[in-house]
């Protein structure tokens, strides 16, 4: 199909695409408009590909999915880490404490603690601080380890030890219980 013959197509799918966008983006105007943008375009540079015994909207529409499914897993893994610091490498109920301490209602408190915690990330060794910050930065251990040029076991014990580190450089918040502590 050549990208011309395509531009009516296109006028027909956008209506319908547009309200899947708006779905998908839990109906924010701006990212669905720019979902279907990003898609339009996707399909315009696709288009030689498209096998035409397949349906020309299912194929236009799981572009927009996947699109939008690897723009959500990248803001996922790039969310700051004041918004999963709380979580961060704790057991579901040691989570509530922790999230008690972080997230109190006294604010001038919890940026203290989280200061805290940034302070003690920093005092770690550079071999387990990076692996450690890559983490909080949502990599995946696989993604840590070929970043790194290390084996993942050896990125997993620096991890651990770098969570060790961490509650003995945080004893004053000793009474949040964990399964890392000795």
């Amino acid at each position: 199909m050549t990208k011309d013959a395509f531009i009516p197509i296109w006028e027909e799918l956008l209506p319908g695409l547009k309200n899947f966008a708006l779905k998908l983006s839990s109906y924010n105007v701006e990212d669905s408009e720019d979902l279907v943008q990003e898609t339009y375009i996707k399909v315009q540079l696709s288009l030689d590909k498209f096998d035409s015994a397949f349906s020309l909207k299912t194929w236009v529409y799981s572009l927009a999915k996947n699109k939008f499914t690897d723009d959500w897993r990248k803001k996922k893994r790039r969310a700051p880490i004041n918004n999963r610091m709380p979580t961060m490498s704790f057991n579901n109920e040691e989570d509530k404490h922790v999230k008690e301490i972080v997230s109190d209602s006294n604010l001038s408190e919890s940026s203290f603690v989280l200061s805290d915690i940034l302070a003690a990330v920093e005092k770690l060794d550079e071999k387990e601080k990076r692996p450690f910050k890559m983490l909080l930065d949502g990599y995946q251990y696989d993604e840590i380890a070929k970043e790194l040029d290390q084996p993942i076991g050896t990125i997993k014990v620096r991890i651990f030890a770098a969570r060790r580190k961490l509650w003995s450089f945080l004893k004053e918040y000793s009474d949040v219980s964990c399964k890392f502590k000795k």
